[in-house]
């Protein structure tokens, strides 16, 4: 069973998406702290895994849970045949937030399209 020390973040994959801002992160890290657990599953890349889909929830886990195992949380392993299908998934996923800008969507749409 993959636990989440076994997890990383893929620096390309992380430069991909908008960063949140230190406010958001910083709810998002107080949200996880009041549940007592990381309440969305972190998605990752199916024997590989690389988070494809919760790197600030992963990041807060290390950085401000202490790496704690025990901590709860669900990991979701994805197959993509390579990764540049990672990358159209993140895009898809992601524009289908609420939280882009217009000109943040517009960008993601230029990405995906270079990918298609």
């Amino acid at each position: 069973m993959l636990k989440i020390s076994d997890l990383s973040i893929d620096d390309e994959l992380q430069k991909l998406l908008p960063q949140g801002s230190d406010t958001e992160r910083a709810e998002l890290a107080a949200n996880i702290q009041a549940d007592g657990r990381i309440t969305d599953p972190i998605i990752v890349w199916l024997n590989h895994g690389v988070v494809v889909d919760g790197q600030t929830r992963f990041d807060i886990w290390q950085n401000e849970l202490g790496a704690d195992e025990d901590f709860p949380h669900e990991i979701v392993e994805k197959s993509f045949e390579s990764k540049d299908h990672v990358k159209a998934w993140m895009i898809r996923h992601q524009n289908g937030r609420r939280n882009l800008s217009v000109s943040q969507r517009s960008m993601m749409a230029a990405e995906l399209s270079k990918l298609q």
